[in-house]
Order: structure tokens, then C-alpha cells, then sequence
């Protein structure tokens, strides 16, 4: 909790998801529409409402749709991640499972880092973890019949709305899981039908196909097929050091069976998870948050066995797993670094990458130290590394990726202010060019309807009209444009500013007629660049 929800309002919204979100629920609010959304004032099919509906309800308590109340949703369910992951490790391995991958989600940085952003994938990730609980307590016969019904499959429509793929993660796992271990016959069929109908329902009533069939065919954020396979060791710091234990550890045939096929229901989990995505069109690295608690809970489950044997004087034999997993993060890091050189051309993903390997270095180097002080020195020794492990892994989560990601000085108002000063509250503006998040935070943080323009032949047009209009291009595609007409601006055209935002150049045009100078909004120099 002290590293997800402390100064969730601090910074202005972060790239363009975040701003979009919050102003679908600011609309909502305005509208008092909470079935047909709108973002900029048009309607909005890509994504389900539970969202924005839990941002309306948390607005109740900080007065507004504003950044706290955008991202209390996100913050709220990576707590409740972290707790349902110690409960299913607790259901599969014991108590001292349950604690460790607990712990070891909650400092991981890309579980931190995505809890404090108002996305919807944590939610979702939420909802998913519960339908493994009430399937691992249905499996282990922890719990009657209508519990494990209930909390397998009524969190599967809360999950489709919050994000679409939620059933993608549960179902084909557990279904496959099932057969692997010969427990078909203990399907409940009586309970299936009702419970399909349950998920069905929202696609029914809320599903976009068009947006479906965009995300699969890969017509948006188009990666490579192997892009997750080489995210998911990155996003599992610092848990990942210790996956290569835990596949030693599952080849050992003193493992109790029921531990077994908590392990293989886990990595059915995971792995099933990454073909899916792998095979999609689509590909971000948020979209592997929902496997982030499989992993951790090996990792976790090593780190029990770990201590045990650590009681019974047996640690060396644990101790070589930690530099293992180190050395797996370096050569698949540096593979990913080599293989996919998007990472390294993009400016703002490099620092986030590069900050997410130096925070496992330090949890790594305590982690090991932990395992090897235990060996040498005994379980109470290792007890104080791991003590300051807990203090090594948040700082290296909040300095190495937080502050870098949401940069406190990242904002829009020193543009925003002097040109509504400049132009009116009541102008109209239009975007005929944006490749960052200018213009959805310009509609979030002006509360104006801002008009899309595309092409040339749009931004003609739109600066024809009689009445005054202001448009905002890249200066690049300013100076072709002026370029193409004999390197002057056409009669009647005027340039009003010009400013820096996320390392792009703008360029404030407009079609009023008067006498007066143009007016820059801020030097370059002066503005803040989002790293």
C-alpha cells in the first residue's frame, strides 16, 4: 500500500491512455450518461465502462475526475492482487508461499509501476486472480461447490468489463490444466452452462467487434510475435532470479503431489497466457500484467522451500539459483535490447527498461546475498538481508522506474494556459497532426472538444472557414505543408505560437485577421520533455 497509493494525484495524467481514460469518466460525470460513452465529446466504443465507473465513484472522495481519482481504481486493485496472490499461494503451497510471492509482487517495479497509472489491465488482473482462486479452492476442495462457482465465474464478467480479454486468461488454462491431470470427470457440467451464460452476457451487451477484430488482426500497436516472450522475464523482476529453482525444484520427485500440480497449474497458466498473446496482433507489455501472479508464485514457492532448507542446514545446494536467474535476465535483457531495436529507438522506453534492470541488480545482489549468508552464516543472518531486501527493491522501483515514468514535470499547462489566454476559452481547435499525448491532454485539461483534422486538404479546408478556427500542427508537417505552397503561409493564415511537447515541435496557427505580432507561448528550451 505504501508503494501503490501514496501521491497518486502528484503528477499530471502520463501519456495518452491515462488522459483518454480520465476524460471518458469527466464526461460521464458532465453527461450523467454512464451506459453511452464519449471521449472529446464523441461517442466511445473501444474499451468497457467498469473502469470509468469506478473512477466516477472515486471522484466522490476527492470532488473531481481529476489524477488521484483517475487512478484509485488501478491503485486499489494492485493491492488486492497482492493479497489474492498470498492467498492462492497459500491454497497451493502453504502459508509461507502465500507470503513470499506476495512480497515479491509487491515490490516488483512493473507491478508498482502499473498500479499507480490509470489503466484498465490491473483491474483486470484483479478479476482474473480471483476466478484462479475460486478454481484452486474448488480443485483443493477448500470451499463448497456454490462458493468456488461463485468466485470463479462472477468475477469473469467483471473482468470482460474492464477489459475484453479476460476469459482468454482463465479459461484455456484451466480447461487445459484439467485434462493434463486427468480430472475431467470432475468437471461440473450442471454448473457450466449457468456460468458461461454469466461470462457471455457483457460481450453480448458491450462488446465492440470491430475493436475485437482490430486488436487480433494487429492493426494497432503491431509487434513482433516474440515481443512478450522476451518482455515477460523483464516484467517478472524480481521474482524472475528465482524461477530457475523453482523448475529445479519441480523435477524433483520428493515434491509432494499437490504441490506438483500447483506448480504445473501456475506454469499452465503463464505459458498458456503467452502463446495467446504471442499470437495476437496486438502486443504492449501492460497486456502481460494478468501473468505477472503466476510468476511470482513459483518464485515465491522457491523462496519457501528455500528458507525450510535453510532451517535444516541444507542451503548450498539453493544458493546458485539467484546468480542463474541473474544471468537469464542479462542474456534474454540483452537480447531483447539486440533482437527488438524499437526499445532502443524509442527515447522513453530505453530509461524505463534500463531503470527496471538496475532495480533488479539491487534485488538481485540482496536476494543472493540473502541465499548465501543463510548457507554460511546461518537462517537469522539471512533474515537481516532479507529485511533489506524490503528496503532495497521499493527504492529501486520508485527512483529507477516511477520517477522516470511519470515525470512530476511533465505537464501541459505551460502550453494550455497562455493560448486559451491568447485565443478565448470559447475558440475552436483543431489537431491536424499529434504522435504523442498533446491533444488528449489538451481536451482533458482545457475541457474543450478538440477537432481531428486529417490531411492537407482537412487543414485547408478548416482554415478557410469564416469563422476564427486555430489549428496545432508538428512543425515538421508545417514545413512540409508550407514547403508544397512555395514556402509561405496561404493569405489569411497566421502563426500564433510555437512550443515543445514530448519532443515534438508544435506549431499554433490561425485564420483571425488583425494586426499584432505573433506571441511564442514558452521558449523550447524553457518547457519540460516527457523522458
Amino acid at each position: 500500500m505504501l508503494l501503490m497509493l501514496p501521491g497518486l494525484g502528484r503528477t499530471d495524467l502520463w501519456g495518452s491512455d491515462e488522459t483518454r481514460y480520465a476524460e471518458v469518466a469527466r464526461e460521464m460525470t458532465l453527461s450523467g450518461d454512464f451506459i453511452h460513452l464519449t471521449e472529446n465529446y464523441e461517442p466511445y466504443a473501444k474499451k468497457p465502462p467498469l473502469v470509468f465507473w469506478l473512477m466516477v465513484g472515486a471522484s466522490k472522495l476527492t470532488g473531481a475526475v481529476d489524477e488521484a481519482a483517475a487512478r484509485l481504481p488501478s491503485a486499489l486493485a494492485g493491492v488486492g492482487v497482492v493479497l489474492l496472490a498470498g492467498w492462492l499461494g497459500t491454497i497451493l503451497f502453504g502459508r509461507p508461499a502465500g507470503f513470499w510471492a506476495a512480497l515479491l509482487l509487491a515490490v516488483a517495479p512493473a507491478m508498482v509501476k502499473e498500479a499507480r497509472l490509470a489503466r484498465m489491465d490491473v483491474v483486470l488482473t484483479f478479476f482474473v486472480c480471483l476466478s484462479f482462486v475460486g478454481f484452486a479452492l474448488f480443485e483443493r476442495r477448500r470451499a463448497p461447490g456454490w462458493v468456488s462457482f461463485l468466485l470463479f465465474f462472477v468475477p469473469l464478467p467483471l473482468g470482460i468489463l474492464s477489459k475484453w480479454a479476460a476469459p482468454v486468461f482463465v479459461l484455456p488454462p484451466v480447461l487445459l490444466y484439467l485434462l493434463l491431470t486427468g480430472q475431467r470427470g470432475r468437471i461440473p457440467w450442471r454448473w457450466l452452462v449457468p456460468g458461461l451464460l454469466i461470462v457471455v452476457a457483457p460481450l453480448v451487451v458491450w462488446m465492440d467487434m470491430g475493436e475485437y477484430g482490430r486488436i487480433v488482426s494487429g492493426n494497432v500497436h503491431q509487434k513482433p510475435f516474440y515481443y512478450h516472450l522476451l518482455r515477460y522475464p523483464l516484467v517478472l523482476l524480481p521474482g524472475v532470479l528465482l524461477l530457475p529453482g523453482a523448475v529445479w525444484l519441480y523435477r524433483s520427485r520428493s515434491i509432494p503431489t499437490s504441490e506438483r500440480r500447483g506448480v504445473l497449474l501456475l506454469l499452465v497458466w503463464a505459458l498458456t497466457g503467452l502463446a495467446i498473446l504471442s499470437l495476437s496482433g496486438s502486443k504492449r507489455s501492460n497486456y502481460l500484467d494478468p501473468l505477472l501472479a503466476p510468476g511470482m508464485l513459483l518464485a515465491g514457492w522457491f523462496a519457501a522451500r528455500a528458507v525450510v532448507a535453510a532451517r535444516s542446514g541444507t542451503t548450498a545446494r539453493f544458493a546458485r539459483f539467484p546468480a542463474a536467474g541473474v544471468a537469464a535476465v542479462a542474456v534474454l535483457g540483452g537480447l531483447a535490447l539486440a533482437v527488438y531495436p524499437d526499445i532502443v529507438n524509442r527515447k522513453a522506453e530505453l530509461p524505463l527498461a534500463l531503470g527496471m534492470v538496475r532495480g533488479a541488480g539491487i534485488g538481485a545482489v540482496v536476494l543472493g546475498g540473502a541465499v548465501l549468508l543463510a548457507a554460511l552464516r546461518g537462517p537469522t543472518t539471512a533474515a537481516l538481508a532479507g529485511l533489506a531486501m524490503l528496503t532495497a527493491l521499493p527504492i529501486a522501483a520508485q527512483h529507477q522506474v516511477l520517477f522516470p515514468h511519470s515525470n512530476p514535470a511533465n505537464s501541459v499547462r505551460p502550453i494550455l494556459t497562455p493560448w486559451r489566454t491568447r485565443a478565448g476559452e470559447d475558440a475552436k481547435l483543431g489537431f491536424a497532426s499529434d504522435k504523442g499525448s498533446l491533444s488528449q491532454k489538451w481536451v482533458y485539461y482545457s475541457s474543450a472538444k478538440v477537432h481531428r483534422i486529417v490531411g492537407r486538404k482537412g487543414l485547408d479546408e478548416w482554415l478557410r472557414e469564416n469563422e476564427e478556427r486555430f489549428v496545432i500542427v508538428r512543425q515538421d508537417d508545417f514545413r512540409e505543408w508550407t514547403a508544397e505552397i512555395g514556402g509561405t503561409l496561404p493569405a489569411g493564415v497566421r502563426v500564433e505560437a510555437d512550443s515543445r511537447f514530448e519532443e515534438n515541435d508544435y506549431v499554433l496557427l490561425s485564420n483571425r485577421k488583425g494586426p499584432g505580432d505573433p506571441v511564442l507561448l514558452a521558449p523550447p528550451s524553457q518547457l519540460p520533455v516527457e523522458r
